[in-house]
């Protein structure tokens, strides 16, 4: 098995693991990781490992808000039980809302981030 490890390479699978990680993919975040990253022929350990950025609570947190307020026109600001159990369905869809706003903006930093650090560690510059 052959690992792309170019910095361009290397920024694909950034790209891809944090935009994958940021979409509502409960609990199956590193199967479909693993899945797009073999067909696009990217790098599946640096992707698994973009993926992280995206833990909870923070960028979660960040989908859902967007998704929200491009819903409501206004902030979630309520953290309630009502609002956070019994609207799950509710806040599910405005994470996916908010992770087609935040992921590409979130995804493009990080790939650009990890484009410049394999550069400067590869010898042919």
């Amino acid at each position: 098995v052959v690992e792309r490890t170019s910095p361009r390479e290397l920024a694909a699978a950034t790209f891809a693991g944090v935009y994958l990680g940021t979409l509502p993919l409960v609990a199956v975040h590193s199967v479909v990781i693993i899945y797009v990253t073999t067909r696009l022929h990217l790098n599946r350990i640096m992707a698994l490992c973009a993926q992280n950025v995206c833990a909870p609570p923070v960028v979660p947190l960040l989908c859902i808000e967007a998704g929200y307020y491009v819903r409501h026109f206004t902030w979630l600001t309520a953290a309630s039980r009502e609002t956070l159990l019994l609207q799950a369905h509710e806040r599910l869809f405005e994470w996916l809302i908010g992770s087609l706003i935040v992921g590409p903006g979130l995804s493009l930093l990080c790939a650009g981030i990890a484009y410049f650090i394999a550069r400067a560690f590869t010898t042919n510059k």
